[in-house]
Order: structure tokens, then sequence, then C-alpha cells
């Protein structure tokens, strides 16, 4: 099976749409995404579910991982890996109150 590529018109066009479907919140932390910045992510790896690459329920906003970091969210003390550094592990968000 041959894969379709993402050109950067489609991510745009994608991440758009995300924006407006979920509002401007990465799910895994729940913070806001950048404009500038933010990333499609698949709920369910495209490495473990390859099939379910191109479908819009499968896709999520999520922080674009900086450079030289494993870090997405900037908002302080949050561990949020982002897109990038998720790979294909899942994540918990940390607990939103510690009472």
């Amino acid at each position: 099976m041959t894969r379709r590529s993402w050109s950067g018109r489609t991510i745009t066009r994608i991440t758009a749409y995300l924006r407006r479907r979920d509002g401007n919140t990465c799910w895994l932390c729940h913070h806001p995404v950048a404009q500038d910045s933010g990333s499609i992510d698949h709920i369910h790896p495209v490495s473990t579910h390859p099939d379910l690459e191109h479908t819009p329920t499968n896709w999520k906003l999520a922080h674009l991982t900086r450079a030289g970091t494993e870090q997405g969210c900037d908002h302080p003390g949050c561990t949020c890996p982002g897109n990038k550094g998720r790979k294909a592990q899942p994540w918990t968000a940390p607990p939103s109150r510690s009472w």
C-alpha cells in the first residue's frame, strides 16, 4: 500500500479545520495552541493504525514539538510532548488539580 503524502497546503487547511472543529487547544494538555504553530496529531498513531491516517475523526490539534526539545507546550510547568514528542506512545495529561 502506498502512502499519500501530505503537502504544506493540505496541512495548513486541515489545521484550520481542526481549529474550527475542536477549538484552539491541544488535545494532549488542553492549553492554547499558537496560531503560527500547531500540528495534526493522530489519536491512533499511524505507525500502528495506517488505515486511519487520512480519517478526520482520528485527527486532533496538538502543539508542534520545538526543535531540540521533547516539549511542545510553552505553558509554565506543562510537560506536553506535542505531536512529534509523543511518538507512538500513549500520553496522559497530568491531573488538572493536585488535590
